[in-house]
């Protein structure tokens, strides 16, 4: 899986990471729920309590967001962090913003985005 992940071009990967933060964001509301206070966003967002393994390496909801799709480059600083600076988008795409639903009410509507047609399914995001 981990060649595989490296091989996809930018419009796979970007698909990929956008479709998976709205999966772990679901998954995570379900099986934690909503409830207020910075202490649980902070848990729920950054800390490891909604985190998958892909490719052999722990993502937290804020590595795919902040770390992947946005490509801050203060995530990943860590010598063995290599393999996520390798998924790590080359460019920000603003649309991105559209196609993230953190599980608020007032978040975008999901969509699953493909490679293939994900010019247009942003677009189409963005577009509301």
């Amino acid at each position: 899986l981990r060649s595989e992940i490296i091989g996809m071009d930018e419009a796979a990967r970007k698909a990929f990471f956008i479709n998976l933060y709205n999966a772990m964001i679901f998954h995570g509301v379900l099986e934690y729920g909503r409830r207020p206070g910075s202490w649980y966003l902070y848990c729920f967002f950054i800390a490891p309590i909604v985190t998958y393994s892909v490719a052999g390496i722990p993502l937290s909801l804020d590595d795919i967001e902040h770390g992947i799709l946005r490509a801050k480059a203060e995530y990943f600083m860590a010598e063995d962090q290599e393999l996520q600076r390798k998924l790590r988008l080359p460019r920000v795409d603003a649309r991105i913003h559209m196609a993230l639903n953190c599980g608020a009410r007032g978040c975008p509507v999901v969509a699953t985005y493909t490679a293939e047609a994900l010019e247009k399914e942003l677009d189409k995001a963005v577009e509301g």
